[in-house]
């Protein structure tokens, strides 16, 4: 130590390291002690989601990010942010999600008029990778709506003390790389019901209650479809088994399941594959075509 000091600057130089290690450990012991007496609520704050928005497969550079927030069944926005040029945005989160709370956080976009959604956020480890939202540009259907391809349907039907208890199932795909909007006073998507039916039910699956109806024979959406798959429930009663459903030409698959038990039946376009077994006591029969060219399917008494 002597022969350093003894050295020109020598103890310009130990000064300055002494000093440098003391702030060091100040620098240190500030930080901790900050940890140590923040509010629990500002520690929570530290829960971080960090998130890129796209438009198709462009990092989008121009929007508003939103934070949602679902528990209990209620939703809230907690926060919104303006996209980054690379389409980044970052929120910090009151709390980490709980799956046993049903406690989630979510985001969400807004573009040419469409909301888009990302993926929901259930647990802490969820926000370790880089959270997505993806949004694309509008085509504007016709005003009876556009040509979806029915990537498949399944129809279930069961007996009940007034009949029988239908639930249609389309599964919709949007193959044009754009979002799917309706005109003013036009629909996005349409498709004939079988004849005789009740008590229809619209508006579960992946929609809004107001954006599907059911009118004059037809289930009628106005809901946006982006691109990917879309499914549309539709509930209904009907006297009769022996009914004709009519059929999209182009139907990628459709499926009949009959519970029973049920009279011996055959479907006119379709083949008898299976009985089915969901769980005990529940057997379906299990009808079934591939690539069908309409326009209806006919069950009938054998």
């Amino acid at each position: 130590m002597v022969a350093s000091l003894s050295e020109p600057g020598g103890i310009v130089r130990w000064v300055i390291k002494d000093v440098a290690r003391a702030c060091s450990s100040i620098r240190s012991l500030v930080m901790l002690l900050v940890v140590l007496f923040m509010p629990p609520q500002v520690l929570a704050q530290q829960v971080t989601m960090r998130g890129t928005a796209f438009l198709g497969d462009t990092m989008m550079s121009d929007g508003t990010a939103v934070l949602h927030h679902l528990t209990q069944g209620t939703q809230g926005e907690l926060d919104s942010t303006r996209l980054g040029k690379d389409g980044g945005f970052r929120f910090n989160l009151p709390r980490e999600p709980d799956p046993i709370l049903s406690d989630i956080f979510f985001a969400s976009i807004r573009h040419d008029g469409v909301l888009y959604f990302g993926p929901m956020i259930r647990s802490a480890e969820e926000l370790d990778s880089v959270y997505r939202v993806s949004v694309y540009d509008t085509l504007v259907a016709r005003p009876e709506g556009f040509p979806v391809a029915i990537q498949s349907r399944s129809v279930f039907i069961e007996p009940d003390s007034s009949g029988w208890r239908v639930t249609d199932l389309f599964e919709l795909r949007n193959d044009e790389g754009q979002t799917i909007v309706a005109r003013p006073g036009g629909d996005t998507w349409r498709h004939r019901m079988p004849v005789g039916i009740r008590s229809v039910q619209v508006g579960e699956g992946e929609v809004s209650a107001d954006a599907v109806r059911y009118l004059n024979g037809e289930v009628i959406a106005r809901a946006a479809l982006p691109p990917g798959g879309r499914l549309f429930v539709v509930r209904y009663q009907i006297d009769s088994l022996f009914m004709s459903l009519p059929v999209r030409a182009g139907t990628e698959r459709l499926d009949v399941l009959i519970r029973e038990p049920a009279p011996t039946v055959a479907i006119d376009g379709l083949d008898f594959i299976e009985r089915q077994e969901f769980e005990p006591g529940s057997t379906y029969r299990r009808f079934a075509g591939a690539d069908l060219s309409g326009p209806v399917v006919t069950i009938v008494k054998t």
